[in-house]
């Protein structure tokens, strides 16, 4: 199921529709793997069919283990967690694996650190297999952190002021550590801060 939006109160979960936004570029490349070799075999005969074949299976090695890798990462992170977001309140209630709810407002927030591909960010085509997948850590000013990533909330952007937004660009977002002290964060050169108005 997607996103469910009840009574003002819009509810994140890992769904169906979420995996597949951060996923189906995977079909592209099976489609790859199934027509290079096919064309080639069309185009020079059947005498090199296994080269052909091995580098259509090396290539689709090379872009389908990083994701597949940085999905199941994802997945573990956030399996179980639900993401609630009251939009007229600007409050946030996150439940967690084991079951424990955490409600905060907006201005609970210390800051938000999001890490997110080159072409995510910058809003431009995507064409690597992980090119869509961003995750955000959420630090509240009681010293709570939440790790949130794309299979939740692809693309996440809160409504925050400037001051408490932190972006990060990366080739390959993924997050080493499911908790990471904000002042190692603050260290870290940030290429690009801008403010964001659309939740998702």
């Amino acid at each position: 199921m997607d996103n469910i939006q009840m009574d003002n109160i819009q509810e994140y979960k890992q769904s169906l529709k979420h995996h597949w936004e951060n996923a189906k570029s995977v079909v592209f490349y099976i489609l790859g793997l199934i027509g290079f070799p096919a064309y080639m075999i069309y185009r020079f005969g059947w005498e090199d069919s296994t080269v052909f074949i091995r580098y259509a299976l090396i290539g689709f090695s090379v872009f389908l283990i990083p994701q597949l890798i940085l999905h199941i990462r994802y997945y573990y992170i956030n399996r179980g967690y639900i993401f609630y977001y009251y939009p007229q309140e600007l409050k946030i209630k996150i439940r967690t694996t084991t079951g424990e709810e955490t409600e905060f407002y907006f201005d609970d927030i210390k800051q938000v650190y999001y890490v997110k591909s080159f072409p995510q960010a910058e809003n431009r085509m995507q064409w690597l297999a992980t090119d869509s997948y961003s995750f955000a850590r959420i630090y509240l000013k009681n010293g709570k952190q939440f790790l949130i990533t794309s299979l939740i909330i692809p693309n996440m952007n809160l409504p925050l002021e400037k001051e408490k937004i932190r972006i990060s660009k990366t080739f390959y977002a993924y997050p080493l550590t499911k908790e990471r002290p904000l002042k190692e964060l603050k260290k870290k050169p940030i290429k690009e801060e801008k403010q964001y108005r659309n939740f998702y």
